[in-house]
């Protein structure tokens, strides 16, 4: 998820430099963040899903529920619409 999403933000802003810099960032922490070296910080993560308009609270329990391996089970409960199909076991409204 989090390498979707910073691809969003570079389609977003044009490239990864302009992303880096509406970050707040230097531009190879966006590479250390796509390779995994380094992880972003919640304010970021939540930034960059406000910039792409990805929900954020959503966007940030996936992204940490993926880099947070420690505390996954809890980002993945804490994740406000469930499974990534919440619709599939919802009946249909009858007129």
């Amino acid at each position: 998820m989090l390498k979707e999403l910073i691809e969003a933000g570079k389609e977003r802003f044009g490239s990864y430099e302009k992303l880096a810099c509406r970050l707040d960032v230097l531009p190879p922490v966006i590479s250390d963040w796509k390779a995994g070296r380094k992880k972003p910080n919640t304010i970021q993560v939540m930034q960059m899903a406000e910039f792409v308009g990805f929900d954020q609270f959503q966007t940030l329990c996936l992204v940490m529920q993926e880099i947070d391996m420690k505390n996954a089970e809890l980002w993945r409960k804490w994740r406000p619409y469930g499974d990534s199909n919440p619709g599939y076991r919802r009946e249909r409204a009858m007129s």
